[in-house]
């Protein structure tokens, strides 16, 4: 990715996935942070976890496991599988929240991790950017109000995502996209992250 232009990366991760960095629950403010004590090994986590996470979920700077504890320590010990209207829970969410089940006690980390990765799956950034006709690459410059547009046709209103855009000066400054924030209800459905 573009950030790995900005800093020194471990791997680039997939060319057509963005890079999860977290999945946070969040009342548009500060979220909330370090819910209860996070005890889990890699090895607690479902195998079809553990395939998918090289591919959405991975630590460019630092060890991949010591970044997705952090985060699942942080942010997914108060994350809430009850909230939201089931009846408005896209089901292919459902299911993944239904695997919760509370005396497992590594069963909220693994729903946590598959529902973060469905929705990176549903809202591919790549795919959406392709979709407006603007394709990352190194040799075409776009202009920030293109990308925010699509994102906002994507989601049917504006304010949907954040842009996260660093500066390189490698003779002349250059603006890069280098991530985005995008914002969900309860149901999961975007929305206006301001």
């Amino acid at each position: 990715g573009s950030i790995c232009k900005l800093n020194k990366c471990n791997h680039a991760g997939s060319p057509d996935v963005f890079n999860l960095h977290g999945f946070w629950p969040s009342t548009k403010g500060n979220p909330p942070q370090d819910c209860t004590k996070l005890k889990i090994n890699q090895s607690d986590l479902s195998a079809k976890v553990r395939q998918e996470l090289p591919q959405y979920w991975t630590s460019f700077y630092a060890n991949d496991w010591k970044f997705l504890h952090h985060e699942l320590a942080k942010h997914a010990t108060c994350w809430n599988p009850a909230n939201g209207d089931r009846n408005m829970i896209d089901p292919q969410l459902l299911k993944l929240i239904d695997e919760y089940k509370p005396e497992n006690k590594f069963s909220k980390m693994n729903a946590y991790i598959e529902v973060a990765i469905q929705m990176a799956k549903m809202h591919n950034p790549h795919e959406i950017l392709m979709k407006a006709g603007i394709t990352p690459n190194d040799s075409k410059m776009y202009n920030m109000d293109a990308i925010i547009s699509a994102f906002d046709a994507y989601a049917g209103k504006p304010g949907y995502i954040l842009p996260l855009c660093n500066q390189i000066d490698d003779g002349g400054l250059l603006r890069v996209f280098a991530g985005v924030t995008a914002c969900y209800d309860l149901n999961y459905k975007p929305m206006a992250c301001t």
